[in-house]
């Protein structure tokens, strides 16, 4: 996985455009993650992200967000969270998280050296955010 978006990045027209195209691959392999992990289930996909990814609106956004629609019962963030962290070692990268579930929304921060450019590593972070609605059993 590293190797193939390394090459992504180089073969992006400029840099900008190579940011976006590591940020989105990222997050589709963290979506791939949840979706395997059975995250899914319980929550739903939404915000700037969900729109540029099921829509292809042209806006680039940093960040994963979900609701919680179904049973709290079905829902273990943390468990989501080991998952993604689990299948990126897997693939060679070590990886961060900042998590914070003590309130209503549940939060993580995924961070990752990604290549942004040539020859060079930076850091990125994904951010994860889950709001449980009021309600919710």
């Amino acid at each position: 996985m590293k190797e193939y978006l390394a090459e992504l990045i180089r073969a992006a027209p400029a840099p900008e455009r190579g940011r976006n195209v590591a940020r989105e691959y990222l997050q589709a392999n963290i979506l791939g993650s949840l979706q395997r992990a059975g995250a899914m289930i319980p929550l739903v996909f939404h915000g700037g992200t969900a729109l540029r990814f099921l829509y292809a609106i042209p806006r680039y956004s940093e960040d994963l967000d979900f609701a919680l629609e179904r049973a709290r019962s079905q829902y273990d963030f943390r468990a989501y969270l080991r998952a993604i962290r689990s299948e990126f070692t897997r693939q060679g990268y070590a990886v961060e998280l900042k998590v914070s579930d003590r309130k209503v929304v549940h939060s993580a921060f995924v961070r990752f050296p990604v290549p942004l450019r040539p020859n060079t590593i930076g850091a990125r972070w994904c951010a994860i955010g889950c709001r449980r609605w009021r309600g919710t059993r």
